[in-house]
């Protein structure tokens, strides 16, 4: 991207309050995940004296069911969660995307097989087999837990590229480019991939939302052992594990990671609006 792009792409996102205000959540919650654990030490050892006290100048959210300071739990919280949503929704997108491809161009045998593929993947609930598969491995690893995530949503993305390129194969510069004897892969990642480019950057963005709601529900059901801090494991320690959710004086333990789950999502819903105007300049009308 030369410097004329980039200078309309950025006001493109300024123009578009909703992105705008997307971009600086989202730059927020990136900086709190880079910075944040190295300027605030996370200490563990339980401070009785402080159990649930409410939110101060010296704690701004308050304390949990030990005494720990609920910010620095969020804090360092913020780098778990993002690890694995980046990582759940670059798997889908990478999968879904050169199986769409794929399928769509090859078409024959190698289509009704990837095909055939994608409608029993899909025929499986998502939340469900997600669940199955993160307690029976009981991973640690943030890899293998995107993995997991994107046990079946690539699916959604491989059938939605595989109908794209159904309706771009037979257009006049993909005969163009048969005709002069370029080979099928060539064609695909060279000429039919970068125009689905921006379909994709899209679909990535909402499978990070995708992946912000299960890798929350598979720590809040406490199937996966992998963080204390994660905000899912704030949550079910918070309704689950301490009682928080009962207690009038500690619901600022369950509200904390509430907030901030809410804040990325809708951080990164209104920057899909940026990115959707961006390439597709007709919706801001």
């Amino acid at each position: 991207m030369g410097y004329r792009e980039a200078k309309e792409t950025l006001s493109i996102l300024v123009e578009n309050k909703r992105a705008l205000l997307g971009s600086l959540i989202l730059l927020a919650i990136v900086l709190m995940a880079l910075i944040g654990p190295l300027a605030i030490p996370l200490n563990l050892d339980p401070r009785f004296d402080r159990v649930y006290a409410p939110p101060s100048w010296e704690h701004p959210l308050g304390c949990d069911y030990i005494g720990l300071d609920i910010l620095t739990e969020i804090i360092w919280g913020a780098r778990d969660v993002l690890t694995i949503v980046v990582l759940a929704g670059t798997i889908t997108v990478v999968i879904g995307a050169i199986v769409g491809l794929v399928a769509g161009y090859f078409g024959g045998i190698t289509d009704l097989l990837l095909s055939s593929l994608i409608d029993i993947v899909l025929t499986i609930p998502g939340l469900p087999l997600v669940i199955v598969l993160a307690g029976l491995t009981q991973t640690r690893d943030p890899l293998s837990i995107g993995l997991i995530l994107s046990a079946n949503s690539w699916a959604y993305m491989g059938r939605s590229i595989r109908s794209q390129v159904l309706s771009m194969k037979e257009r006049d510069f993909i005969e163009a480019s048969r005709a002069m004897g370029i080979s099928k892969l060539n064609i695909v990642f060279r000429d039919i991939l970068p125009i689905l480019m921006p379909y994709v950057g899209i679909n990535f963005l909402f499978a990070i939302v995708q992946a912000l709601y299960a890798s929350v529900a598979l720590f809040f059901i406490g199937v996966l052992p992998f963080s204390t801090v994660h905000w899912g494991t704030m949550l079910n320690i918070a309704m689950q594990v301490s009682g928080a959710i009962f207690v009038p004086y500690a619901r600022h333990y369950v509200i904390a990671p509430i907030i901030f789950i809410v804040l990325l999502q809708v951080g990164l819903i209104l920057f899909s609006y940026g990115i959707e105007d961006i390439f597709n300049p007709r919706l801001k009308t």
